[in-house]
């Protein structure tokens, strides 16, 4: 884990969410918020609104965290953070 940096983490998240759009929305990496442990690293991800079907949002972050590490060799969790909307609303 020496040669990586949270800007190289978050590209391989992003790599794996591309394509992921559990319930229609669209995922964001938090990169500023992420951080490591000994021996993994964690990062936050925002939907722009909560899904209706939770479940399809946790299983695409379960996918991800799978394909990280068997095919990047990477150990990570990412982290289910609240909806962009619903901070939106709390604010107003």
């Amino acid at each position: 884990m020496a040669d990586q940096d949270k800007h190289f983490i978050a590209e391989r998240v992003r790599h794996y969410l591309k394509n992921a759009h559990p319930g229609g929305a669209t995922l964001t990496v938090m990169e500023d918020e992420i951080w490591r442990e000994e021996f993994a690293w964690h990062v936050p991800v925002q939907p722009d609104f909560e899904p209706e079907r939770l479940f399809e949002y946790y299983e695409t972050l379960t996918d991800a965290m799978i394909a990280l590490t068997d095919e990047e060799n990477l150990k990570v969790y990412l982290v289910a953070s609240t909806a962009k909307a619903d901070l939106v609303d709390q604010a107003a």
